[in-house]
């Protein structure tokens, strides 16, 4: 059954296909009920939006395409404007009023702090949210939550490579936290990070923090003013407003200093928001650079203009399309039941996905995140994060 909807997938790919001539599914079945709480409001609203048009690109394709063994896909989506009291009320609602069979593609570390735990709880798979938390990283695995990115553990090893490649020491290096389940987050992986290379004063390095959902930044950017020495390098964990604003306020006082961001803020997002002359602004990203031509770029690009043209491509919503189109390919694998237990069943049992991502993509009983892959890019004044940072 895979190869033949793989197959049909190429036809598709290269016929031009157009949306009148899709195939509506032929099972009687119900659809299959997939849930989704994110920012559709609010300063994140950027993420939620790109991360909800990506998934459901791909699912509409799927659904052009006669479904999933004759089933169609339906996305319910909650706003949860970044908010976690907010995403856990909305993850109830989904699993019991709506029934979904499985929460996919949420964004974020504080609101994930308090709906996965729930989610587990109701035995539904939590999958690929936007987020490289440690927290739904556990070792041995947490049974029902899936990861398509790779963790902000592997972000920070990126991170602090390039930083040690410069020439930069670990005492050089200054932070700005999100206040937040996610600030935290990305804090732990720096440490993490730094520990493995013997480096044992993470309470020495300056770390300034500004409140989840504002761009208040300018207390943090005073504390690092009033050091005695300019911090070389500083770390961002931030979401895109406030950090381009941090940048935009400090790389003129800070002047030979590095800025490093990792891939929640964003690159388009942060980068349409950035007002600086400097090639000094960094960011690591999870999926390819979203301009090259592999098979899966152009197909992405192709079909959001097709099944959903009021979308933006961006790196997260390739993002989204890449994790759906991992998620599908499960299901079409698997024989048995799609239900909830089924839906982890299939996603253990899918092993190496033929998506064309550039590096392999797997997923098994025993590690239940599909990439590893990280890629640094460099900001070009006015064109975005275009360039990619050789040897990364």
């Amino acid at each position: 059954m895979g190869r033949q909807v793989c197959g049909l997938l190429l036809v598709w790919l290269f016929s031009g296909l157009s949306a009148a001539e899709c195939q509506l599914p032929t099972s009687e079945q119900p659809p299959i009920l997939l849930g989704m709480s994110t920012a559709l409001s609010g300063p994140a609203q950027y993420l939620g939006e790109s991360m909800r048009d990506g998934i459901q690109v791909y699912f509409n394709k799927v659904n052009c395409l006669g479904g999933v063994h004759g089933r169609s896909i339906e996305l319910i989506v909650r706003d949860d404007g970044y908010q976690p009291d907010a995403a856990l009320i909305n993850v109830k609602k989904l699993i019991t009023q709506d029934g979904v069979l499985a929460i996919i593609g949420n964004v974020g570390t504080p609101t994930a702090k308090v709906t996965a735990p729930y989610i587990t709880q109701q035995k539904r798979v939590f999958y690929a949210p936007y987020t490289g938390a440690g927290i739904l990283r556990n070792q041995p695995v947490d049974k029902f939550i899936f990861n398509f990115r790779a963790s902000y553990g592997q972000e920070m090893q990126a991170i602090v490579k390039h930083i040690f490649k410069n020439g930069i020491k670990p005492g050089e290096i200054a932070f700005l936290l999100q206040d937040d389940a996610y600030g935290q987050a990305g804090f732990n992986a720096a440490e993490q990070v730094l520990t493995d290379y013997g480096f044992r004063h993470m309470n020495e390095l300056p770390v300034t923090k500004y409140p989840r959902n504002t761009v208040e930044v300018d207390n943090a950017i005073m504390s690092l003013l009033d050091l005695s020495k300019s911090p070389k390098a500083i770390i961002i964990v931030g979401a895109y407003a406030a950090s381009a604003k941090f940048i935009n306020h400090s790389y003129n006082l800070f002047p030979r200093t590095l800025f490093y961001n990792l891939s929640f803020s964003g690159a388009t997002a942060l980068s349409n928001k950035l007002d600086v002359s400097s090639d000094r602004v960094f960011i690591t990203q999870v999926v390819p650079f979203l301009f090259h031509s592999s098979v899966s770029q152009q197909a992405f690009k192709g079909d959001i203009n097709l099944f959903l043209p009021n979308a933006t491509a961006n790196e997260i919503s390739f993002e989204g399309y890449l994790s759906a189109n991992l998620f599908i390919e499960a299901l079409q694998r698997y024989d048995g039941e799609i239900n909830s237990t089924g839906i982890r069943s299939a996603l253990e049992l899918l092993s190496t996905s033929q998506i064309d991502f550039g590096s392999p993509l797997t997923l098994s009983k025993t590690d239940h995140q599909a990439s590893d892959k990280v890629w640094m890019m460099q900001y070009q004044y006015k064109k975005g994060f275009i360039k990619q940072v050789e040897g990364d």
